[in-house]
This record gives structure tokens, sequence and C-alpha cells, in this order.
């Protein structure tokens, strides 16, 4: 759907494979769904979940999947249903939060916690904003999401 592209580039990169830009060519996968429909939005929509489900990232500098799970105080619908989708429940990196103080900042830092954990992260715990992270391994698993 809309993120084949993103996983595509992904694969080959964690692949070795040489990446090469030309101001005239580019692979494209062609979208099953068509912009001109009224449904393309859910359908982009789903299409980005499933990728965030997938690789734990969007838009990541470094493409690294670690297992993290959320643990939620005084949770809502609302807040669970966008959080799942950056958590895959391993236990690798547990991340606790309060639904009570938790901000759009907070969820900023979501999105980004693989490469802050990549770039900063040791084994531990630490706080950052309102989220509790516990950091029990830097095992990496995004070449189990390719197959070479």
């Amino acid at each position: 759907m809309f993120c084949e592209d993103d996983d595509l580039h992904i694969r080959y990169k964690l692949g070795g494979f040489e990446h090469k830009e030309s101001s005239a060519h580019i692979y494209h996968f062609v979208s099953k769904t068509s912009r001109t429909t009224n449904d393309y939005q859910s359908i982009e929509q789903q299409s980005n979940i499933n990728f965030i489900k997938k690789w734990g990232f969007r838009g990541s500098e470094h493409n690294i999947v670690y297992k993290k799970s959320i643990k939620i105080n005084n949770p809502n619908s609302q807040l669970e249903q966008a959080l799942k989708p950056w958590f895959n429940e391993g236990q690798d990196i547990v991340v606790e939060v309060d639904g009570n103080t938790f901000t759009q900042y907070d969820f900023t830092l979501i999105q980004q916690l693989n490469d802050i954990i990549k770039e900063n992260g040791e084994v531990g715990s630490f706080e950052l904003s309102n989220l509790k992270i516990t950091i029990n391994s830097m095992d990496e698993y995004q070449d189990t999401l390719i197959k070479l």
C-alpha cells in the first residue's frame, strides 16, 4: 500500500545493497489504491499503522528494531489505541506512562524512541519527560524482519 516503498528501501539497506540516487529514475511501487477515491485516507492510515507495527518506527535515522512493551497507568482507550502500534510486547525495553500526565511531547519521544535508545541507551532505567524507560537488553531485531 502506501508504505511499500519505505519497507523496500529499509530491506535494501539492511540487506547491504548499494543505494544509488538518480535525478531521473527511481523504483516505485504502484499502490493498490487511488488517491481519487474517498477511502484513501483510511487506507493510508492503516498502511502506516501496519508499517509501525512491523518496524516499530517511522522515519528512523537508524532503522533499528527493539522488542518493546508499554505499561499504561490510568489508561484510556484513545491513548491505548495511539500507543499500541509502537510496541510489540517484547520485554527488552519497557516504557511506563501515566495517562493523566501523558503529553504530545511524550508521544513524539515514543515515535523517536528507537533512535534515542540507539544513540544514548544502555541497560538500566531512566526518565525522559513523563516516560519511565527500562532497558533490559540492547538486542536489535531488524534483521529478523527480512530474508536475505
